[in-house]
């Protein structure tokens, strides 16, 4: 008797640490509907669609910068970077973030200047042997956009604990990467830097374990 209540003090306390250690699990939703997205979406969206950006591929490292956020990372031998509207890839015969080789495919990672609960994107695929990962606080994607499939469309994320940092990683290339195409990065985090555009206190980040719950509408 007196090992059980031993044991059951113990497990009390680790609980009672855990839950003053300030864990946060996050909870992630994917969409594949714009709308639906935009509605489940807390804070006020805010779009980069890479108009205003320079046309031309990028050099190693990779490390420019946009509305809102960073992209660092490395090209992996093949030509990546701002793309006009007359591109293979284009969604809407305007600028996009696009790239193509034969080299193994970009390594992007995508940093916002402040927290952000979500982040959502239009995209083009002209390969269906090109497969892409796409990975928030160790959590991996790698369904349409980003599994072997051509054609156009939306995805994003919404998540209950904010993050700052995506990567976006090629995980095969069927021996060409044919032009694939990025478009509307679309999220709610301050571009200034600021206090996140939700409300949420952000003071001690995000962190702790993560629970995925997907939802494809």
């Amino acid at each position: 008797m007196k090992k059980l209540q031993t044991k059951r003090v113990l497990s009390l306390s680790v609980l009672f640490v855990f839950l003053l250690s300030g864990v946060s699990f996050a909870a992630f939703t994917t969409y594949t509907n714009q709308a639906a997205w935009e509605a489940a979406v807390p804070g006020a969206i805010v779009n980069e669609d890479f108009n205003s950006s320079a046309v031309g591929y990028w050099t190693d490292p990779i490390n420019e910068s946009f509305t809102g956020f960073t992209i660092t990372g490395s090209t992996e031998g093949d030509n990546i970077g701002i793309v006009d509207g007359a591109g293979a890839a284009n969604l809407n015969g305007t600028n996009y973030l696009g790239w193509n080789g034969s080299g193994t495919g970009p390594s992007m990672t995508i940093t916002f200047t402040s927290p952000t609960t979500s982040f959502g994107f239009d995209w083009n695929d002209t390969d269906n042997t090109d497969s892409y990962k796409i990975t928030i606080d160790g959590n991996d994607w790698t369904e349409p956009p980003f599994s072997a499939t051509t054609g156009t469309g939306f995805w994003g994320v919404v998540s209950t604990v904010p993050f700052t940092v995506i990567t976006l990683t090629q995980t095969a290339a069927g021996g060409t990467v044919q032009p694939f195409g990025l478009d509307n990065f679309r999220s709610d985090a301050d571009p200034t830097g600021g206090a996140s555009s939700t409300g949420v206190d952000l003071s001690t980040g995000a962190g702790g374990g993560c629970f995925i719950s997907e939802s494809y509408r």
